[in-house]
Parts: C-alpha cells; sequence; structure tokens
C-alpha cells in the first residue's frame, strides 16, 4: 500500500494535488496513519473558512434528521394500544356502573318487597331472578368481552 507524505498532504488540501486527487481520496477511506496526517495538515485558516461555509444550525439539523431516520415507526401499533385502552376503560366503567346500579335496584327491590302484595300489580316472582341476577349476568358479559379483545390484540401483536 502507498502512503502519502505530509506535505502531499497539505498540497491535496489546498487543492494542488490534482492529477493524484482521486487516489488520494480513496486511499484516505482505507488508510488511518494517512487520514491521520491529512487531519494535521489542516490549518486554522482553512478551519475559519470551512466554518463559513456551514451554516448556522447544520449540526441541529444533520442530528433531527438523524433521528427521524432511526426512529420505529409503529404508527398502527400506537393506535392500536390507544384504542385497546379505551376499551378497556370503557369496559371497566360499564362494569363499574353496573354493579353500581345493581346495589340501587336491589335497594329499591327490597324496598318493594316490603310493601304489601297488593300496592303493586307486577307477579313480583317472574321478575326475581332477571332483577337480582342482572349484575352478575352483565359481568359475565364483560368479561367474555374483554377476554375476546384480549385475544384479538394478542393474535394482532404476533403477527
Amino acid at each position: 500500500m502507498q502512503h502519502f507524505s505530509k506535505v502531499e498532504w497539505q498540497q491535496f488540501s489546498q487543492g494542488q494535488n490534482t492529477d493524484k486527487a482521486l487516489a488520494m481520496e480513496t486511499h484516505l477511506e482505507i488508510c488511518d496513519q494517512c487520514r491521520q496526517l491529512f487531519l494535521e495538515s489542516i490549518d486554522a485558516a482553512e478551519m475559519k473558512r470551512a466554518e463559513a461555509a456551514i451554516v448556522p444550525g447544520f449540526a441541529a439539523q444533520t442530528i433531527d434528521l438523524i433521528e427521524k431516520s432511526t426512529r420505529p415507526k409503529r404508527p398502527n401499533s400506537q393506535r392500536s394500544n390507544t384504542r385497546s385502552l379505551l376499551l378497556y376503560y370503557t369496559a371497566a366503567a360499564v362494569l363499574t356502573l353496573a354493579l353500581t346500579g345493581g346495589g340501587i335496584i336491589q335497594d329499591v327491590n327490597q324496598r318493594l318487597a316490603t310493601l304489601p302484595q297488593d300496592a303493586y300489580s307486577i307477579d313480583y316472582s317472574r321478575y326475581e331472578s332477571i332483577l337480582w341476577n342482572w349484575p352478575a349476568q352483565l359481568q359475565e358479559m364483560t368479561s367474555s368481552w374483554l377476554n375476546h379483545f384480549d385475544n384479538i390484540n394478542r393474535r394482532n401483536s404476533s403477527e
């Protein structure tokens, strides 16, 4: 492998070695020793020229572009997570309301049971199982609904 001298690198950085420029550029990519010589050949005047050529905010813009290109893009995942959370919160709210409402209805039913039989005309025995058991039935339905959506989410996340 042919190495270049410090003088040749200084000429290269000043644009004087045009006949060897392509070979020197290629060599810089593979040779650490010559790359170090080239970097040492850059003087303060050249650094000021380079700084003047670079626009303000160049580093910040470059970092932003790199971060944007390396971020994982998962808009569907975020959307499905939001949808799942909404469904869970909705189911929890329905279950809470059902259980709370069940307590209120049970209290009303107990008060109705203490009234004389002729105070109301509905045959209470036919509706007793519906009135007393609807919170448990609603809880079972909600539980199976949540399991169904959980299974769907597992299938979608495994794909």
